[in-house]
């Protein structure tokens, strides 16, 4: 993410943006998005992007390319001496300083703030523009939910056409085609009055927030599985009566990575958390994982118990059984919270499928 911190290569990317050119990402492992490297981390550092934090190494550069994108003259507080005749170059050249009058520092910090805006809307130019090359490039136009005045999700009338597959387990989800529906979600959380069904320990109902809520805000609650499930995969996939993968994939995708989670745990924490499994484990965007949520038809109660007689047979089984092995997601915060998935009792078998068959089993957080 260096590069995110250069000024002259922040006024490139907005260059960029502004003449509709195109975004490639390379590290010196590959393409980033490509099956070599997973576009997770770019994409993270791209999400905590501020242009007022980028320096250059030359001050008046830095000065004269505050002025461009604030939209003041570019030479304010620059003063130009011109310098004697360079043979060398065949043409008079001419030396620039910082204006004494205006400090250094000083300067650009009073013309962020009072052009904050300014630096606001770039920001938000060069993630948009990037993340177009950071997310699954062949991703569904999904129809989202509209929401009323009480925050709760309206009835959609239409979807896009579901590819129909047979078996749960068949359903998992690739790391690419996840993290864009992911985004789509945290543009809607952030810009809509999204409430929960669940209200606080004062009776408050609450409101659901991306980021971890502030201590003592008992009407937010950090966005999570439940609030995804309510607001968004039931309303989506009603239309149809099919799982969200049946509306994002093309045909089965078997599990390569099994996820056990508490749906308690929030949605943005989740995602940080397979980032991580994805970079650490050297996983390209086309990694399938499989999560119960987005497997299941959430319409039809009966599909995820299979026959009913034997835990061997339902989808979560099944998946797990094909797959690599497991990741299993922590909570983030108290310690209490940390161990919460192991306070449910599904999550603990699935521990123990993972582990008395041999597979791998990766405990991780957001952070690591």
């Amino acid at each position: 993410s260096e590069v995110l911190r250069r000024l002259w290569c922040i006024f490139e990317m907005h260059e960029t943006s502004v003449l509709q050119q195109g975004f490639e990402f390379w590290t010196s492992l590959g393409k980033v998005g490509s099956p070599l490297m997973s576009s997770g981390p770019a994409l993270q550092a791209l999400q905590n992007l501020d242009v007022r934090n980028a320096s250059a190494t030359d001050e008046v550069d830095q000065r004269q390319i505050v002025n461009f994108i604030a939209g003041e003259p570019e030479m304010a507080g620059i003063q130009e001496f011109p310098d004697a005749w360079s043979s060398e170059a065949g043409r008079s050249s001419t030396r620039r300083q910082l204006d004494p009058g205006c400090p250094r520092h000083t300067y650009e910090e009073e013309v962020k703030r009072k052009k904050c805006i300014k630096f606001v809307e770039l920001n938000a130019a060069i993630v948009k523009a990037s993340a177009g090359a950071l997310t699954a490039p062949d991703a569904k136009e999904l129809v989202f939910p509209s929401w009323g005045a009480d925050g709760k999700a309206k009835e959609l009338l239409r979807q896009v056409p579901p590819v129909w597959i047979p078996g749960a387990e068949n359903r998992g989800i690739s790391l690419g085609h996840l993290r864009s529906f992911a985004e789509a979600v945290r543009g809607a959380v952030d810009s809509n009055e999204l409430r929960s069904s669940h209200v606080s320990p004062g009776g408050k109902q609450r409101r659901f927030v991306w980021h971890r809520a502030p201590a003592g805000a008992e009407d937010q609650l950090q966005f999570d599985m439940q609030g995804l499930c309510e607001l968004f995969l039931k309303p989506m996939t009603k239309p149809a009566g099919c799982s969200l993968v049946e509306l994002l994939a093309d045909g089965p995708q078997p599990c390569e990575h099994f996820v056990t989670h508490d749906w308690r745990n929030p949605l943005k924490s989740t995602m940080a958390a397979l980032e991580w499994h994805a970079e650490a484990r050297n996983l390209p965007d086309t990694t399938i994982y499989w999560i119960c949520a987005f497997a299941h038809r959430q319409h039809d109660p009966r599909e995820a118990q299979g026959d009913g007689l034997d835990l061997r047979s339902a989808p979560f089984s099944l998946a797990l059984h094909d797959s690599c092995g497991a990741v299993s997601i922590l909570g983030d915060s108290a310690t209490e919270e940390l161990a919460r998935t192991y306070t449910r009792l599904w999550c603990v078998y699935e521990a123990w499928v993972a582990t008395s068959t041999g597979k791998s089993y990766d405990i991780l957080m957001s952070s690591g």
